[in-house]
Formats: structure tokens, sequence, C-alpha cells
């Protein structure tokens, strides 16, 4: 059983994101072993029917991470692609705290009012 605790969050706890803001993020792990590395990964990932996809947009490590440790890391998020829930697929954001194999994950959604765009069954928005 592992002992090991990872998080991250936004340090303003909002999960609605537009295009191009900033996003800082507190961090914390404790891992009663020295890892390897710890990393920041900011991603996107489609959820559904059908192969599933990841694509990493930005990484940030922690140079020589002890066995605990606190960190903040700095987003600019990019202008696309945005958030979006259809009935085939939908597109998500998140931020995770990588330690050696181990991970913690915040969700948020990324679009032009900070909010998911709901497809209908003719790929549309509604």
């Amino acid at each position: 059983m592992s002992t090991d605790e990872l998080d991250i969050l936004p340090k303003d706890g909002r999960t609605g994101r537009r295009p191009g803001e900033t996003v800082v993020l507190s961090a914390m792990w404790a891992l009663g072993r020295k890892p390897k590395e710890v990393e920041a990964r900011l991603f996107w990932f489609t959820q559904g029917r059908g192969i599933e996809d990841i694509m990493v947009v930005a990484t940030q490590a922690v140079p020589s991470p002890a066995e605990a440790g606190e960190q903040e890391f700095t987003f600019t998020l990019p202008e696309a692609p945005y958030s979006c829930a259809g009935q085939l697929v939908s597109i998500k954001w998140a931020v995770e705290l990588v330690a050696d194999g181990e991970a913690a994950r915040w969700e948020f959604t990324l679009g032009p009012e900070g909010r998911e765009i709901a497809l209908d069954s003719g790929g549309g928005t509604v």
C-alpha cells in the first residue's frame, strides 16, 4: 500500500478558464523517498467511443526534488482546443503533478466563456 501524497490545485480555486489566461497552481508532494523527478504537465485528452487521445501542451519540472516539497507552477493556456462534450467524444483539460509514476490531477474547462461547449448530434453547438 502506497503512502505517497500528491496534490495540485489552482491558487484561485476556479475551474472555468479562457484561452490565453495564466493559471497559477500550488503543488505538494510527500513520497517517503527522494523521487527521480517531479513534474507538472498541462494537457488535453479525449474521452468517449473509439481511441482516446492525449496531447501534452507544456511541462515544468522541479529541479532536484526532495522527498517532500511544495512548488508553484504557472502555465499560460493555449488558444485551443476548447473543452467540449458530445455524444461520441469529449475534450477535457487537466494539469497533473507526476512523481515517479504517481500522479494527482486537476481538471478544468477551457473555452471562450470559461465553459465547455456542448455538441449536438450534428456536430454543431447547442
